[in-house]
């Protein structure tokens, strides 16, 4: 009858335990404070990446399940005021590393027609903060942005990147593209002597050190052209202001009957063709072997030609 007795007794303590643990959780849940936290990440955003993030529409789920319907994204492209409108935002802490003083947070979010998902991480040690975002992307379409060089194509990307108290543009990583379906032709300048192009496939690896980044490989293959290449980006605040050096090789031939190009442009002849593109993001400058040729028409501030 005592062994019975100090078994329900027993079972009752742990039942209390639980109970009292199922309340502490839930009364941390319900008064989180969740309008501190965004707030705190959106001030931290546009310290570490110099991007503003305008979240609207916020649900919460347990534990640490943060939904936005609609997120705003301003600075993607450099120093113009477009907003980037980011869908679905889902933003997955973990909780485990908290303990060690690390943020680590799943994101997921439809973008420009596609999607866009990764891990991003902050370690705030004694010595020194670290931050990392690793992820990708897929099924970009960049028509929805402003640029008339290429204004058609689907996009993805794989990258790893870290900063720390320098700055993001002063860490380390790798960067690699590809697109699918892109087309040069309508933001090209009428003075231009390049041809409308169209390029099935178009890739390149980057690999980013310390403000520098490093082409690494540049290819495009379409049925009338075929360019190769590396070169160099040294990166600026804002983006748009970073100085390009790229050296290409472009081959340009016959287009034949169903390539999906139109009939040969007389502007310039078949053959294979030094194509250098130098100054900054917002203002290249674009050289034909050695000779300068207005490829597009010069951009004022706010994006309009």
């Amino acid at each position: 009858m005592r062994e019975r007795t100090g078994g329900v007794a027993a079972g009752a303590l742990v039942g209390y335990l639980l109970y009292g643990a199922a309340a502490t959780v839930l009364f941390v849940y319900w008064n989180f404070p969740f309008d501190r936290l965004e707030q705190w990440g959106v001030a931290k955003i546009a310290q570490t990446a110099s991007l503003r993030v305008v979240p609207h529409e916020r649900h919460v789920r347990f534990p640490l399940f943060l939904l936005w319907d609609r997120v705003g994204l301003m600075g993607v492209q450099g120093g113009t005021d477009q907003v980037l409108q980011g869908e679905h935002v889902s933003v997955d802490l973990a909780l485990l590393p908290l303990l060690n003083r690390t943020l680590s947070a799943a994101v997921r979010m439809h973008l420009l027609g596609g999607e866009v998902a990764g891990i991003v991480e902050w370690k705030d040690g004694e010595v020194a903060q670290e931050y990392r975002f690793q992820g990708r992307a897929w099924e970009l379409e960049l028509s929805h942005l402003e640029n008339g060089i290429i204004p058609v194509g689907r996009l993805r990307g794989d990258w790893d990147y870290r900063w720390g108290r320098a700055g993001p543009l002063q860490g380390q990583g790798m960067l690699t593209v590809e697109l699918k379906g892109v087309k040069v032709g309508p933001g090209l300048s009428a003075r231009s002597p390049i041809p409308p192009l169209t390029f099935r496939e178009v890739s390149g690896r980057i690999a980013l050190s310390k403000g520098v980044g490093t082409v690494e490989d540049i290819r495009a293959e379409g049925p009338s052209a075929t360019i190769w290449g590396t070169g160099s980006v040294i990166l600026q605040s804002p983006l748009e202001d970073s100085l390009l050096n790229l050296n290409l090789q472009v081959s340009l031939r016959e287009v034949t009957s169903g390539s999906g190009d139109a009939a040969h442009d007389p502007r310039l002849a078949t053959g294979q063709y030094r194509f250098i593109v130098k100054g900054t993001v917002r203002q290249p400058a674009f050289y034909l072997n050695d000779a300068s040729v207005p490829l597009h028409e010069t951009r004022k501030p706010g994006g309009k030609a």
